[in-house]
């Protein structure tokens, strides 16, 4: 199918458009790492009443906020799904979501608009806390997107580097407690 992004939806994937798809006449896809404006091509997935899931195959049309995501696990780890776009673009997406479903399930406009919290934070090593989950053969991570696979994560991209040091020594003792755990929970204090 040939669709159109339009906005970010919960949970990661963005609600598009089809454009080309005369079998799914007025329907909307749900489609992972595009970008509000941008004309895609994707492979639909799963087809629902009046949606379709599908998974991206191309990108006709870019847009100027994609960049290439700084995270060598973006894709494969579930902890991120916007670091395909600049950051600013990234908080214009949550943001628009939030209006979005204020104005579609409370029937209200936000006219004194919606604040995002933490507009001022860096992109990367922000984070003072991350819930790790565990699996039997000692990996600690994050899951796989829609899966409970553990993917293993040595470097958490967005975690602050006490975070990531707390990460690295608790992995040293790791092999003695992923087989019992099913989650770690590392936070920084101060």
């Amino acid at each position: 199918i040939r669709a159109r992004a339009t906005a970010l939806a919960y949970g990661g994937a963005f609600v598009c458009e089809v454009e080309s798809a005369e079998e799914l006449p007025h329907k909307k896809a749900f489609i992972r790492d595009v970008i509000p404006g941008e004309l895609v091509e994707a492979e639909v997935t799963e087809e629902k009443k009046n949606l379709v899931e599908a998974r991206l195959t191309a990108v006709i049309e870019p847009s100027p906020a994609r960049i290439s995501p700084p995270c060598p696990l973006y894709g494969t780890c579930g902890g991120c799904d916007l670091q395909h776009m600049v950051i600013e673009a990234q908080r214009e997406a949550k943001v628009q979501m939030v209006k979005d479903t204020i104005r579609l399930h409370a029937g209200i406009s936000a006219e004194a608009g919606v604040t995002l919290i933490g507009r001022e934070l860096p992109s990367c090593n922000y984070r003072k806390r991350i819930l790790l989950h565990c699996d039997p053969g000692g990996a600690m991570g994050f899951y796989r997107s829609k899966s409970g696979e553990v993917i293993d994560v040595q470097n958490c991209l967005l975690a602050g580097d006490g975070i990531n040091m707390l990460l690295e020594k608790v992995r040293k003792y790791s092999s003695g407690f992923t087989s019992h755990a099913g989650s770690l929970v590392l936070e920084e204090h101060g």
